[in-house]
């Protein structure tokens, strides 16, 4: 319950902060990633069977937040603003996997 509790706490606060690096739609479409987390950390976790649609779904959600994302497109004149967004998108994966681990520890 205290692991439960100190991820989803995580969770919570690294969205928060992403919100202040990058825009709302790129901090969520991330963090809602999560469900497709989910499995590989109950395969670890728990032994839960892992199948191949599991990994199938994974590769083809982390692709399609890349296209829906773009955390790669780059403004000449906001060269500084790249790294920010850029971190503002790792916090939020970051975020993801906590969340994804506190679902697993319920």
């Amino acid at each position: 319950m205290v692991l439960r509790i100190l991820t989803n706490g995580m969770s919570s606060t690294l969205l928060y902060v992403t919100f202040e690096l990058t825009s709302f739609s790129k901090s969520l479409c991330i963090y809602q990633m999560h469900s497709f987390l989910i499995p590989f950390f109950a395969y670890f976790i728990q032994g839960d069977p892992i199948r191949k649609w599991d990994i199938v779904a994974l590769l083809s959600a982390c692709i399609g937040m890349t296209l829906v994302v773009q955390p790669y497109k780059e403004d000449s004149s906001r060269h500084h603003e790249l790294w920010r967004d850029l971190l503002g998108c790792f916090i939020a994966f970051i975020a993801s996997l906590c969340a994804a681990l506190g679902v697993v520890y319920i």
